[in-house]
């Protein structure tokens, strides 16, 4: 609870937090019980390395879904992320990589896992994805998880599944961007305009249920829909649009309605990693033994739920400053706990 509340009110390593607890000791009194004071900024770290993450983890997930309560008509986006401060001098990638289940409607974290030492994404996806209720859920994921057992995972979870299809999956790939060519002129279109700050982009979706003509859709689990994305960047002169294709066995859904789930897929990275790397610093931290990487990676995502879910119109991180010096705005961000 006392690193919990660190991380809430602006502080970024162990040092910062047994500060915070100094600083506030009698504040933390009214909640805590701390007959031998505040512990060392060593304490915590021997705490976090040995703590159990897959129980911790298991904690968040349960209360992630009491506040989602049911994943009907939900978008759970699916996707891993490095801690970047565990790379170890001479390696290309982090040796702590967490893949996360977040629910775009619900801004929550459904669950996450340390993905292992030689392994991948590919194999914790299933393993993360049988640990959620995802009945009546459309789960999404990047083109790395196009994979028969992902889906076959999601449909007997009793949920719809959209993912990107590139060219790892080499031959359903060239049947759907050639499906396309022929046919995307007799296929109904959304066509969509999104500027921001000084971009201005053209995106169109076309959908596409008839799969009579792609030999490998069978072998595909309940593939019912085929979807292409053109996006055009028109605020740079002489760029070339590129196009994306998805594979999905929902049905009877609008080419803006799939696009909108597609767009949504982007939740996990602007609701969730943006914030843990932005916002937090998670990155940055070079705590990367044992457990301890993916034990404050857990409570990152528990404060920044607590943050998002505390009515008060302002960013994340004039919140997290408010918390370190309004004990009020720290007890109502607490109490949602």
């Amino acid at each position: 609870m006392l690193i919990l509340c660190g991380l809430l009110a602006d502080c970024e390593d162990f040092e910062e937090i047994q500060d915070f607890g100094k600083d506030r000791f009698e504040y933390l009194k009214t909640f805590l019980e701390l007959p031998n004071g505040i512990p060392s900024h060593d304490t915590m770290d021997r705490l976090m390395r040995h703590l159990k993450a897959d129980q911790l983890a298991d904690a968040l997930a349960k209360w992630g879904q009491e506040l989602v309560s049911q994943l009907v008509h939900k978008q759970v986006c699916v996707d891993g992320k490095e801690i970047r401060g565990t790379i170890v001098e001479g390696h290309k990638h982090a040796s702590v990589q967490i893949l996360s289940a977040w629910v775009r409607e619900a801004n929550a974290s459904l669950g996450e896992l340390r993905i292992e030492v030689k392994s991948n994404e590919i194999d914790a996806t299933p393993k993360l994805l049988q640990t959620i209720d995802l009945l009546g859920a459309v789960v999404t994921a990047d083109a790395l998880n196009c994979q028969k057992k992902t889906a076959e995972t999601i449909l007997t979870g009793g949920g719809d599944y959209l993912l990107s299809l590139k060219e790892n999956q080499a031959g359903l790939f060239v049947e759907v961007r050639d499906q396309f060519a022929r046919r995307q002129f007799a296929l109904p279109k959304a066509v969509s305009l999104e500027k921001e700050h000084d971009r201005l982009d053209r995106r169109t979706v076309w959908v596409d249920e008839d799969l009579q003509w792609l030999d490998t859709s069978s072998k595909w689990p309940s593939l019912r829909t085929v979807v292409m994305v053109q996006r055009e960047r028109l605020h740079v002169p002489g760029s070339k649009p590129t196009l994306s294709f998805y594979i999905s066995s929902l049905t009877g859904k609008t080419a803006d309605q799939m696009g909108d789930i597609i767009r949504g897929h982007w939740a996990v990275e602007n609701q969730l990693h943006r914030h843990l790397d932005v916002t937090f610093s998670e990155d940055a931290c070079q705590v990367r033994t044992d457990n301890a990487p993916q034990n404050l990676s857990i409570l990152r995502k528990l404060a920044l739920q607590l943050l998002k879910r505390t009515p008060d119109k302002v960013s994340i991180k004039r919140k997290r400053k408010k918390a370190a010096r309004d004990n009020d705005f720290l007890t109502t961000v607490l109490q949602q706990l």
